[in-house]
């Protein structure tokens, strides 16, 4: 959606930025595959052999690690796993060790997609006595957003916290947009059925997309001052610090669907919310006009590919 003019700017501000290409290009470990020997990789806990081609390590107490220093942090890279046999849970990282940003507890090819926090590339043990045979691990750097965003997709960021809109007369349809949560400390409120363009959190009336400080996605209907949760989602549903796309539909009975992809989710299918509270989907037809599509996020959150369809179904 080209929002070119259309933006309606409230308090805080608002920067245009873009998705950039790689600066690393090709896979980034040394001896990814294990070819020969397990050299370029350190292991400060022991606990690793090379057995035909393949690592296998253990946690002898300490956590058996073993990693690379290859990273650059702030960029985003794909991290992919092969495990051939395990026992407990083997992890893997792209941010500082201790960190698990990969939670492995069965055989198979595994993937990763985040933002580095540090320089590390490396693998790690959850419990004495896990164990895992690893065919091979590789990291490549990413687009930030890959693959739901690609190299050259503007984005709208949230540079000071405050609230920003646009004209949307659409009350019953489709409402796309993917949304990149910065850390624990934001929320994000995204009304896309609002009566009022610069309004914070409850002041309005219509219907929310809310992300909690808990990592949770809620659908509200705000009343002008209070807040009704038609679903809430568990806490820990959604990762900070990854690109999602949100899909919310709603059909002529008021019978809002709410969908999600990216992350742990998967970018080929839509899954649809597990609610831990309410029902998704929810009924609810209170408010059935809408005059703006706007937000409420804090800064260093973003919103991108915004699209609103006046397709209704019975």
């Amino acid at each position: 959606m080209d929002l070119t003019g259309k933006l309606i700017k409230g308090t805080g501000s608002f920067e245009v930025g873009e998705i950039t290409p790689p600066v690393e290009s090709g896979q980034l470990l040394t001896n990814p595959y294990f070819s020969t020997d397990l050299s370029g990789w350190s292991f400060p806990d022991g606990g690793w052999t090379w057995v035909g081609g393949k690592a296998v390590g253990q946690n002898i107490g300490v956590g058996g690690r073993a990693y690379q220093v290859q990273l650059t942090s702030g960029r985003t890279y794909k991290l992919r796993v092969k495990v051939d046999a395990i026992t407990g849970t083997f992890n893997c990282h792209l941010s500082e060790l201790g960190i698990d940003d990969l939670i492995i507890t069965s055989t198979g090819v595994h993937e990763v997609i985040k933002k580095a926090n540090n320089t590390y590339a490396g693998m790690s043990f959850t419990g004495a006595g896990a164990t895992a045979t690893v065919d091979w691990i590789t990291v490549e750097e990413v687009p930030e957003g890959y693959p739901l965003l690609d190299k050259g997709t503007k984005y709208l960021e949230c540079t000071a916290s405050g609230t920003v809109a646009i004209p949307s007369n659409v009350a019953y349809g489709e409402w796309e947009f993917d949304v990149y949560k910065r850390d624990d400390a934001s929320q994000d409120y995204v009304r896309f059925i609002s009566t009022k363009p610069l309004v914070t959190n409850v002041q309005d009336v219509g219907y929310i997309r809310f992300i909690s400080n808990n990592e949770a996605p809620w659908l509200r209907r705000s009343n002008g001052g209070s807040a009704v949760a038609l679903f809430t989602t568990a806490n820990g549903t959604v990762s900070n610090g990854v690109w999602y796309r949100y899909k919310v539909t709603r059909t002529l009975d008021g019978e809002f669907y709410a969908y999600i992809k990216g992350g742990s989710f998967g970018t080929d299918d839509w899954t649809l919310l597990t609610a831990s509270a309410g029902s998704n989907p929810a009924t609810n037809n209170i408010y059935q006009e809408s005059k703006y599509f706007s937000l409420d996020i804090v800064t260093g959150d973003r919103i991108a590919n915004i699209e609103i369809r006046n397709l209704v179904r019975q």
